[in-house]
């Protein structure tokens, strides 16, 4: 069951420490991102994977609905940020804004 046993619902915009929280279903249906703009990072999990220092998708088979995650691509890839640190693979550092958003761009 989704939500079972939370001990602390994270609402969008919520602030835990440094940290912005972003909705981001798609991967999961409950799957957040996190934003620590003093840093100028995006940890995303699952949202996007990197792949030669290029933002991907991540792999269908394991993604609960690809077009509600492609949604939560374009809304990450809006924000501030510079380095975009994902689940699998290398973090992209420095250009993980402008790749997240070739990608959701379709590029």
């Amino acid at each position: 069951m989704v939500g079972l046993n939370v001990q602390l619902p994270l609402d969008d915009g919520m602030r835990v420490g440094p940290f912005e929280v972003y909705h981001a279903p798609g991967h999961a249906p409950g799957h957040i991102a996190l934003l620590h703009r003093e840093d100028e990072a995006l940890v995303c999990g699952d949202v996007f994977v990197s792949r030669s220092g290029k933002a991907g998708n991540p792999r269908g088979v394991f993604t609960y609905d690809m077009k509600l995650n492609r949604k939560s691509q374009a809304r990450l890839a809006r924000l501030d940020f510079k380095h975009l640190l994902v689940s699998h693979g290398a973090p992209i550092l420095n250009e993980g804004a402008a790749r997240a958003r070739e990608l959701a761009n379709g590029r």
